[in-house]
């Protein structure tokens, strides 16, 4: 919409939601790059072209302005203007979401009712059925109470029939009333939550009934029409990548879909627009953070307790004469006077005062070290959405496609027995695509069945990666109960010896031929006087993965094994705990270290 300016003819002015999005970034740390159009006619000499009610989310040291014409650009300048708050769209939003608010609360308010409401009818039905079902008792003159049996006639047994049939069909509606009820007061619950959000959002946005405009100043020396496009960043925009995992037992095939989840509250619709999803942060300095010298020097004496009690009234008469800012100087100043040495937890008492607790210490010295998260932002990549889409500002997600890569997989399998005696199958899958799988969830999918949610780890293009697929019922894995014996040697020092043997036994009941690992554990030992021998399997180097039988770094044995199609295979583990015999052992499990 283009309207003329009161200031001088040459003004043409635009509001922002009426120009076309041409084109959006949209990046993974909470900003988006977005593109408008705007097409006009100049005339010979000065022109002004302002574009209002931008985005609120505006970053104003971002506004980047092309053209396409006989034109030049002399100035681009940006500014924010207070409008009466009958003119501001925030109220209109406001209201609106307000509203749609109470709705919300008054249809969680009626599911709230109607769900107490069936749940007691529920329990009022199978109290009923209780009852009906429990003998009857009689009490005699002794207080002796006895039970009658109910004499089964045909009318009893006709009226029990017609009771359960009334019973089945009852619980089966109140069964299912009630899980309708709970997915919808899920789905309101999920809308609130929604809603709650935009609403702080929106009142955080309102920001004084700011109208933010961008005011361009061209110069031409005729007559002439221009296209200039108009770059700014806002934040309230994100994307996350999602992905759909699908693989196909026969066919040996596995197909990730990969979406991207895009989020935006700016304050602005983005319709049918061409949108890139970015790895790049542009939050991330595109330079490492400078290194400083590390100092050491030696530890300061530790105060005594009347030393400490004197800096403490010193702090109190002067923090009520000076302010923050001067008290490092008094510090200095009673350190020479009273010719003491102050460790820091002193100095910060005297700075910041006799409440200033252990937590207060750690949050000063946190702000005193730089930090900085390490990440790749050198270089990055932009995936392109080939169709166009369109991403409302309602802080929801909203799925775009990526890609489909298609990948050949082999096929593993793993088990834990003394945790869970099932065999769980695995695909690993090298990445021969041009895209970059980013950290994110997904669904999993084995022979068309849903089996598992996951999370997919960070693999770059021709990286090597697995993925679980659930159990596998054709393989089985049965962990036998442990045999020990124990003896005891020694006269004087006497020790004891316990063996235990484990045997594992995995079957294959597959047409085909399987890959399986095999873990379990071996005790180690934190005490001198505790020795653990591994008796069997023999393991020579424990550092060889390429071994069939290995010991990795959390003292767990792994046989690596193929078993053909219809057979079975045993694993044995034998070990020895040789200890004195006036102590007992006591096991204890640490949590298992990384690969």
């Amino acid at each position: 919409m283009e309207s003329e300016g009161a200031e001088h003819s040459n003004m043409k002015i635009f509001e922002a939601p009426d120009c076309p999005v041409v084109s959006v970034v949209v990046y993974q740390q909470d900003r988006a790059e977005v593109c408008r159009s705007v097409v006009t006619k100049l005339e010979k000499g000065e022109n002004e072209v302002v574009l209002r009610k931008l985005s609120h989310s505006i970053d104003k040291d971002s506004i980047r302005v092309e053209g396409k014409g006989p034109a030049v650009i002399n100035e681009v300048t940006f500014s924010s203007k207070y409008v009466v708050s009958q003119e501001s769209q925030d109220d209109v939003r406001l209201k609106e979401l307000k509203d749609r608010l109470t709705e919300c609360q008054k249809d969680k308010k009626v599911l709230c009712t109607k769900k107490h409401r069936l749940q007691k009818q529920r329990v009022v039905l199978d109290g009923f059925a209780d009852n009906l079902m429990k003998p009857s008792t009689v009490t005699d003159k002794e207080g002796t109470q006895a039970c009658l049996t109910r004499v089964l006639d045909r009318d009893l047994l006709e009226g029990m029939t017609g009771f359960f049939d009334l019973y089945d069909g009852q619980a089966a509606r109140l069964d299912a009333d009630l899980h309708q009820l709970s997915m919808d007061m899920e789905r309101v619950d999920e809308e609130l939550a929604v809603i709650t959000r935009n609403l702080h959002k929106q009142n955080a946005a309102k920001d004084g009934f700011q109208s933010r405009e961008v005011s361009i100043m061209l110069e031409t020396r005729e007559e002439c029409e221009v296209e200039l496009l108009i770059s700014y960043v806002v934040t309230n925009a994100k994307w996350t990548p999602k992905y759909d995992i699908r693989v196909f037992s026969q066919d040996k095939m596995m197909k990730i879909m990969y979406y991207g989840m895009i989020q935006q509250s700016t304050g602005e619709d983005w319709i049918d627009t061409k949108l890139s999803l970015s790895t790049a942060m542009p939050s991330v300095g595109g330079s490492p953070p400078p290194l400083g010298t590390q100092m050491l020097t030696f530890k300061p004496k530790v105060l005594n307790r009347s030393h400490r009690d004197s800096a403490h009234v010193m702090l109190k008469a002067v923090k009520a004469k000076y302010r923050f800012g001067s008290l490092r100087r008094k510090v200095s100043k009673y350190r020479e006077t009273h010719n003491v040495l102050l460790t820091p937890q002193d100095s910060l008492c005297m700075e910041m005062g006799d409440e200033a607790s252990e937590e207060d210490y750690g949050n000063v010295a946190d702000l005193e070290v730089p930090t900085a998260e390490v990440r790749e932002s050198v270089t990055s990549t932009a995936y392109e959405i080939t169709r166009h889409s369109t991403i409302p500002s309602d802080n929801l997600g909203h799925k775009v496609s990526v890609a489909i890569v298609d990948l050949d997989p082999v096929f593993e399998h793993d088990t834990v027995p003394k945790r869970v005696p099932h065999a769980f199958v695995k695909a690993i899958a090298k990445n021969t695509s041009q895209y970059a799988l980013l950290p994110g969830p997904a669904n999993v999918f084995f022979d068309n069945n849903f089996v598992a949610k996951t999370v997919m780890r960070s693999v770059s293009p021709s990286e090597e990666f697995d993925c679980s697929l659930g159990v596998d019922p054709s393989v089985r894995v049965i962990y036998k109960p442990i045999h020990k014996y124990r003896e005891q040697s020694g006269i004087i020092s006497k020790t004891t010896t316990t063996t235990y043997r484990q045997v594992i036994e995995i079957k294959n009941t597959r047409q085909d031929a399987v890959k399986i690992t095999v873990h379990e554990q071996l005790p180690l030992s934190s005490e001198e006087k505790i020795k653990v021998t591994l008796q069997e399997p023999s393991i020579k180097d424990k550092n060889d993965k390429s071994k069939p039988v290995r010991m990795n770094k959390n003292n767990n044995i792994e046989w690596y094994l193929e078993i053909p199609s219809c057979s079975s295979h045993e694993l044995v583990l034998k070990y020895s705990v040789e200890h004195p015999s006036s102590e007992d052992i006591e096991v204890t499990e640490t949590a298992a270290a990384q690969a």
